[in-house]
């Protein structure tokens, strides 16, 4: 087992069991707050550009930036991002917002569980950050599934990182928890 994702103190006691078993040791690689909406919030500087779904055109794009995603959050390698994004978008659960007909944000999102749908991954391109994109693509994504029958959609962010997290307050999310991300090590590898 690699490690264990979870709300913290399960996170810790599942870690703390795993080091007792086997020697080995556990850390925490990741801390995230859990934030929910269940009302859209209209942004007060709407970005320019429209929301779209993804198209198979998109996918080596999307692809790519699924790899940046996963190399700059640390949650992973991006080693299966060519497989995701081709679930994604072949299900229509992948949008892009785009300006002036170039694509310059995606929103990926879940299938809809007990009236709740999960966002992510979100991402932008560091050139084209600072322009609000993100921020009116989610709005506009959790909108749109709302508008679907969903109850709420929820998201997690990185607690180090202020501007994600202000940016989903700013359109109606709510932290509602933490969860924490623990990477398993062990210390005797076989030869």
């Amino acid at each position: 087992m690699p490690g264990v994702s979870a709300e913290p103190a399960t996170a810790r006691a599942i870690s703390t069991a795993w080091v007792r078993q086997t020697g080995g040791f556990a850390q925490c690689d990741f801390v995230e707050a859990m934030h929910v909406l269940t009302e859209v919030v209209a942004s007060k500087r709407p970005a320019q550009g429209r929301l779209r779904t993804a198209s198979p055109d998109d996918r080596d794009l999307l692809t790519q930036w699924d790899r940046d995603f996963a190399v700059e959050t640390g949650v992973g390698t991006g080693e299966h991002a060519e497989r995701m994004v081709q679930r994604r978008t072949a299900a229509g659960r992948q949008v892009v917002w785009e300006d002036a007909g170039a694509p310059v944000s995606t929103v990926g999102f879940n299938l809809e569980v007990a009236g709740t749908v999960r966002i992510g991954p979100v991402y932008t391109p560091p050139q084209q950050r600072g322009r609000g994109y993100a921020t009116s693509a989610v709005a506009a994504t959790s909108q749109l599934l709302l508008d679907r029958g969903a109850r709420q959609c929820m998201l997690f962010t990185d607690l180090a990182n202020p501007i994600s997290n202000h940016i989903y307050a700013s359109i109606g999310y709510v932290r509602c928890g933490d969860w924490e991300q623990h990477g398993f090590h062990a210390t005797n590898l076989p030869n």
